[in-house]
């Protein structure tokens, strides 16, 4: 095997110890130089619900200690929503 065959197979090892060290999300693993922060800085309590069109929550994770939980309305926005708050406890039982 050549040289740059070998530091290619070192690589995707280290990078493949790297996400199951972190237990980060495939994904999120694949896209961490871009993505290593939480997502949510300033979460709202409520939206109108008629205007939600998909619910996406994320569990803590290696580089964010926090649940967040992202709305997408049909407009295509994206708002953050606090899973502290009712209105968020509530959307979350109703979509599961």
């Amino acid at each position: 095997m050549g040289t740059a065959t070998i530091q290619c197979i070192i690589l995707l090892a280290c990078i493949a110890i790297y996400c199951i060290y972190c237990r980060a999300d495939y994904l999120y693993c694949l896209l961490l130089p871009a993505v290593t922060r939480c997502l949510c800085n300033k979460p709202i309590q409520a939206v109108n619900s008629s205007l939600i069109a998909q619910v996406t929550p994320y569990e803590p994770r290696a580089y964010c200690n926090k649940q967040e939980v992202i709305v997408t309305l049909k407009n295509g926005t994206t708002k953050c929503l606090d899973p502290g708050s009712a209105f968020t406890k509530k959307l979350l039982q109703v979509r599961q």
